[in-house]
């Protein structure tokens, strides 16, 4: 064939096919038994080569339809005034299962593969809200958008009524109503810098003002008065209690009781569960006296706890942190060979935390600290008899 001259688009055809049943051949020939389903096609008067392109092609335009053109589904978040929020922590759930999570872009946009289906989006911004936000894609390379309240921080003084109330404290809380910080201003007005995702209490030793929000207090105008309710709706308070272990680890689930102080036993209030972030918050009447009782939950080594002091209930809400420590019990060995106890036996105790090993006294025993409730390995040592290992555990 001369240099130029143009190749039959038939002579192609047939070279790819060759090439196709050259690797027809070494996929037989290496365990796969491709002709079982070639053979009845070619035999039909189909070729196969045009069949498996065919299936190829659907495939993939099955893989991009589902996965947007390659991108995916996209979510953009948008605040009240359709300003994109760029830099935001986005969590999308199916259901109650987290099933994508990100930071929006510049546009504020995140893009996923998402199936045909309803959504929830949460976002984490320190000035937006983090409430839940449905969606639905009917398109999976689609998009949709989703607003939130968003807003900066904001300073507003408000003045006290009635003006004799006393020194007043603001009390702030989470979107979760979990205690975060209180501090004292004016008996006749406060200045008060605001943030999104908080609530905010005035009270003093005889009023309480109703839970304001952050919209709430936002929507007033500056120099706004905060009207105390009676006497009796400030008898309420609150205490958190959070319980950690020794590295700082929140624990979830343990068992926290406030207990009257007399007796270290009768519940002032009904026991609860920590939340996943440690807490157990607990409402009473302010002033009231109890300690702190925790225990740990039943997977965890770890021992029970009684607060030596006295808290009590208060506006401001009260709070106490408790860290539980491992459990120690004792492990007692005592060695001997067939008849007499064995003097200078090594013993070394294995477990998580570490191996410790100290030699059996002149009555073959040795006592070791371990935390309780834990299987250990136990290698026992001396010259002159046979290597031992055994598995223990403690009380």
């Amino acid at each position: 064939m001369l240099i130029g001259e143009r190749i039959p688009l038939a002579d192609i055809y047939y070279k790819i096919e060759d090439k196709w049943f050259d690797l027809l051949d070494w996929l037989e020939a290496h365990g796969i038994p491709v002709y079982k389903i070639i053979d009845p096609l070619e035999k039909r008067g189909i070729p196969s080569l045009p069949v498996f392109v065919a299936i190829l092609l659907i495939l993939i335009y099955a893989i991009f339809a589902t996965l947007g053109g390659g991108g995916g589904f996209t979510l953009c978040i948008k605040d009240g005034s359709g300003k994109a929020v760029s830099d935001a922590g986005l969590t999308i759930f199916s259901g109650s299962s987290a099933i994508a999570s990100g930071t929006t872009d510049s546009n504020g946009c995140y893009r996923s593969a998402l199936s045909i289906g309803g959504y929830t989006a949460k976002i984490s911004k320190s000035t937006c809200d983090s409430n839940p936000h449905s969606f639905n894609v009917s398109d999976p390379g689609g998009s949709a958008t989703v607003t939130v309240s968003c807003g900066a921080s904001l300073s507003r003084t408000f003045c006290i009524y009635p003006a004799d109330s006393g020194n007043v404290t603001v009390t702030v809380r989470d979107q979760n109503l979990n205690f975060l910080t209180s501090f004292n201003c004016g008996t006749t007005s406060c200045t008060l810098s605001m943030e999104p995702n908080r609530y905010y209490t005035f009270s003093t030793d005889a009023y309480m003002s109703e839970r304001y929000s952050y919209n709430d207090l936002n929507s007033m105008t500056q120099g706004h008065c905060i009207q105390f309710g009676e006497q009796d709706q400030a008898e309420e308070g609150t205490f958190t209690v959070e319980v950690v272990d020794g590295s700082d680890d929140a624990i979830e689930d343990a068992d926290v009781e406030l207990v009257d102080p007399d007796d270290n036993e009768t519940l002032v209030v009904n026991h609860k569960l920590t939340n996943e972030y440690g807490k157990a918050v607990f409402t009473g009447d302010v002033g009231e006296e109890f300690r702190v009782h925790v225990t740990p939950p039943s997977s965890m080594s770890l021992a029970s706890y009684l607060d030596s002091d006295v808290d009590s209930f208060a506006y401001s809400g009260g709070y106490r942190k408790v860290t539980l420590t491992a459990s120690v019990s004792s492990l007692t060995l005592l060695v001997k060979n067939s008849t007499d106890p064995l003097r200078g036996v090594r013993i070394t105790v294995f477990s998580e935390y570490g191996s410790e090993f100290k030699h059996t006294n002149s009555s073959g025993g040795v006592a070791f600290g371990v935390v309780g409730g834990k299987t250990f390995r136990v290698a026992l040592f001396k010259e002159e008899y046979e290597y031992t290992e055994v598995s223990m555990r403690s009380g």
